[in-house]
């Protein structure tokens, strides 16, 4: 794996992270790209996402955001339903590409580098085109389709940089939080989707995503081999973390297996990992919420365990092997992105609120699921949790850069006069501080971190709903105007924490 850095660029990331779908708008209305929530949105099932906060147009105004507040990195996306556009949602055959949309995915890139931020750019952040269809990870030739996507993107992108002057994009993510999409797609139904549930359709469904960030993976290393003023690029998929091992480090061991491990010695090596992930976690003692709720959790967390375990057998990950093991001395990783929010599955279980009850916009069990299942604003604060994991995955891959590409707290704040608000009363910028204290300790202690990423710069429309809150800067969604906030209604000031907290450590 890799332990250095392209193109001479050793400076740590200090940046905030976005996706396309949340942050950009226009989709899924009259006329604009259609991408595999469409029926969603059309339904009770979500909110429309409509403007969303308009990145789309305002990139350049965020970007200035970003570089006011001393940071040298931003995180968007690609997105490949607006870049492959269909105005209905099912075709016989890929619909024609919209260059005009390649091109603007490169004007961005280029403004984030005249502003002095480094563009970490997602290929695909939970969405896909609708004329794929609902289920498209379950066909085993949706990998290759994404492969050309991301190939494309990037190589357009980066001509316009290579035009203006500027390095090509080094830092890639194919593929963000497999794992997350998942789970949520075909065990709980918290994302669009019609295939079966259960542990077949999970793990053919991440099966099929890995294979897309290697196929992806070698498309945009050839790409780069061709140009070779580029450089070298960083690629990798980021997860989720979880106290789980077969709900996220697996994915990563996955990957890694040819460098390894023979073939036929992946799944004793496996359970071996999994063993000493385990311990490892149950020996680090992190102070955890405890009470009826807690070992209530704890208990769901085991009966999970046996379930992911289960759908992790190695016969329905044949594909992806067979792909891996052609190449054994090929690192599809050349970085590790983890995204920290609460890793702890116990925690799962919530009190729904009063409104939250009445809420049938889903079926009865996707309401018990939706509803008395963690919530963003109910997910535990643990910084110390941040460390843990980080040098676990230094122990584990010794030398391979780490990226924390995303980790942010939310509120909640669902109508307009409703004051912002969490079950443990904690303010995002005394979240920010216990946190970046533990990217400091990291750093110190020799864990190869090489970037921070607070999610999000600004509010967002998250996954259905416009009511999670984890922007630096506010956004009033009842106001057209979409104005960045930089003091919540609790008076805090998360953006000048950041600003703060960042110009003091570029200085060191």
């Amino acid at each position: 794996m890799a332990s250095d850095i392209p193109n001479g660029n050793s400076e740590f990331m200090w940046g905030v992270a976005t996706s396309a779908y949340q942050h950009e708008g226009g989709y899924n209305g009259d006329g604009n790209p259609l991408n595999n929530w469409h029926r969603w949105e059309r339904s009770r099932h979500a909110e429309r996402s409509g403007a969303s906060v308009g990145f789309w147009d305002r990139y350049e105004e965020d970007f200035d955001l970003a570089a006011s507040l001393g940071l040298n990195a931003f995180r968007f996306g690609f997105e490949w339903a607006r870049a492959q556009p269909a105005r209905r949602p099912c075709t016989s055959e890929p619909p024609p590409w919209d260059q005009d949309v390649l091109d603007r995915y490169g004007t961005m890139a280029v403004a984030a580098r005249r502003r002095g931020l480094e563009p970490v750019v997602t290929l695909h952040h939970f969405t896909h085109p609708a004329w794929l269809g609902s289920d498209p990870w379950l066909d085993p030739g949706t990998p290759r389709l994404f492969a050309d996507f991301a190939a494309r993107a990037v190589g357009t992108a980066n001509a316009a940089l290579e035009r203006a002057g500027h390095p090509a994009l080094r830092w890639l993510i194919t593929v963000n939080e497999p794992n997350m999409l998942v789970l949520n797609t075909y065990s709980a139904r918290n994302f669009p989707g019609s295939g079966r549930r259960g542990p077949a359709s999970m793990a053919t469904a991440c099966c099929r995503l890995l294979e897309a960030h290697v196929r992806a993976t070698r498309a945009i290393r050839e790409i780069y081999a061709r140009h070779p003023a580029w450089g070298r690029p960083l690629l990798s998929t980021n997860t989720y973390t979880s106290d789980i091992y077969w709900n996220d480090r697996f994915i990563l061991d996955l990957l890694a297996a040819p460098s390894h491990v023979p073939r036929d010695r992946i799944g004793a090596w496996l359970d071996q990992r999994a063993r000493a992930f385990g311990d490892a976690v149950r020996r680090a003692g992190l102070p955890r919420h405890h009470g009826l709720r807690y070992w209530t959790g704890a208990l769901v967390r085991r009966a999970y365990g046996a379930a992911a375990r289960l759908a992790c057998r190695l016969e329905r990950f044949g594909p992806l092997l067979d792909l891996l093991y052609e190449r054994p001395d090929e690192s599809p990783l050349d970085f590790i992105g983890i995204d920290y929010y609460d890793p702890f599955v116990a925690h799962m279980l919530r009190i729904p609120r009063l409104d939250e009850i009445w809420d049938r916009r889903h079926p009865f069990p996707d309401w018990l699921v939706h509803h008395w299942t963690s919530k963003w604003w109910d997910w535990v604060a643990l910084p110390e949790g941040l460390g843990l994991f980080a040098r676990l995955l230094h122990a584990d891959f010794p030398g391979t850069p780490i990226v924390i590409a995303e980790n942010g707290m939310a509120y909640r704040k669902r109508w307009r006069l409703e004051a912002p608000w969490r079950r443990d009363t904690m303010r995002r910028s005394n979240f920010l501080k216990l946190h970046l204290a533990e990217v400091e300790v990291l750093k110190k202690a020799g864990v190869p971190v090489r970037g921070y990423f607070h999610w999000s710069l600004t509010d967002n429309y998250e996954w259905g709903s416009f009511a999670p809150r984890f922007g630096l800067f506010g956004i009033d969604f009842h106001d057209g105007r979409r104005d960045r906030l930089p003091v919540d209604e609790l008076g805090d000031n998360p953006s000048k924490t950041y600003a703060d907290w960042v110009r003091r450590h570029r200085r060191d």
